[in-house]
C-alpha cells in the first residue's frame, strides 16, 4: 500500500532542494527502467537464442571457456525470463494495487468488465446537414442528389 509522505509528514520549506533533486532522480530512474528492463520480451527471446548458439558452440568444442560462456548465459536467460513471469503475472488496477495471485486477478479483470459493460456511452450528437456541408468540400451532381434520400 502506498502512504503519501505529505499526508504523513509535514515537509519543511528546507526540503524544497531535496524534492528537486528527487524529482531529477525520477527520470533516471526511468530512464534506467526502460533501458533494463524496456522491451523485456524481445531481450528474453534473445538471451535464450544466444543461449541455444553458446550450447551448440559447447557441443562442438567442449572446454572450460564455452562451459563458463554457457553458464553466464544461462543465468542472464533465467534472470529475463523470471522477470518476465512475474511481469505478466500481475495486474495493476487504478488503486495502485499490484494483484499477483491469480483468484485474484481473475476477480479483478470480472470487476473491470462488468463495470465497462455496465457503463452507459455519453449521448452523442448527431452531424446536422450543414456540419457536414463544412465538412466536406465534395458535391454531387444535382440529379445525384435528388435521387439520394435521408434516412432516420
Amino acid at each position: 500500500m502506498l502512504v503519501c509522505l505529505r499526508a504523513t509528514i509535514p515537509l519543511p520549506c528546507c526540503s524544497q532542494s531535496f524534492h528537486k533533486k528527487f524529482k531529477l532522480l525520477k527520470f533516471e530512474m526511468r530512464t534506467f527502467n526502460r533501458t533494463q528492463f524496456g522491451g523485456l520480451p524481445a531481450k528474453t527471446k534473445e538471451a535464450f537464442n544466444n543461449l541455444c548458439l553458446l550450447q551448440d558452440k559447447a557441443l562442438a568444442n567442449p572446454d572450460s571457456p564455452t562451459f563458463e560462456a554457457v553458464s553466464i548465459t544461462a543465468d542472464r536467460w533465467h534472470y529475463l525470463a523470471s522477470v518476465e513471469e512475474r511481469f505478466y503475472r500481475q495486474l495493476k488496477v487504478d488503486t495502485c494495487e499490484i494483484f499477483t495471485d491469480p483468484s485474484d486477478i481473475k476477480r479483478e479483470v470480472v470487476l473491470h468488465f462488468q463495470r465497462f459493460m455496465q457503463s452507459h456511452a455519453p449521448e452523442s450528437e448527431t452531424a446536422t446537414s450543414e456540419y457536414m456541408r463544412d465538412l466536406l468540400t465534395y458535391r454531387c451532381s444535382p440529379d445525384m442528389a435528388a435521387s439520394l434520400s435521408a434516412s432516420d
